[in-house]
């Protein structure tokens, strides 16, 4: 699988990581208040059996999504930084999120990336750019 983050951009990942409040937004800046709400309709439409928060931090959004939806979906996190989420997923899902990411991917692994969110997205992207 091609290569989506240096050595030492993970490295710095896993020190901005360790402060308490960095890839900690547990709603993703009101992005993901109601997302609970989309996937269990989604889910109840038959076209949602599965979720992905790519780039996920300290997978604060997929916890609390985990507490909420008692349905069965599968809900999971990848964060090349973050031990607990740091398995490169390989299957595809029904809905993908990626809140506050793609700004912060280098340069030369950019398409790498965009290629596997593609690879992963079966069905719904929800994707924010944060351009602040």
């Amino acid at each position: 699988m091609p290569e989506s983050i240096s050595d030492s951009y993970l490295d710095l990942n896993k020190a901005l990581h360790s402060d308490s409040n960095f890839g900690s937004r547990a709603n993703c800046g009101g992005l993901a208040t109601k997302l609970h709400i989309a996937l269990l309709r989604l889910h109840e439409k038959g076209v949602c059996d599965s979720f992905i928060d790519y780039g996920c931090g300290k997978g604060n959004l997929v916890m609390n999504l985990r507490n909420i939806i008692s349905s069965n979906i599968t809900i999971d996190g990848y964060d090349p930084a973050i031990d607990q989420f740091n398995q490169k997923p390989t299957k595809s899902y029904d809905f993908l999120s990626c809140f506050d990411v793609l700004e912060h991917i280098e340069d030369k692994y950019i398409d790498n990336v965009l290629d596997h969110i593609r690879s992963l997205a079966k069905g719904i992207a929800y994707i924010a750019v944060d351009l602040q």
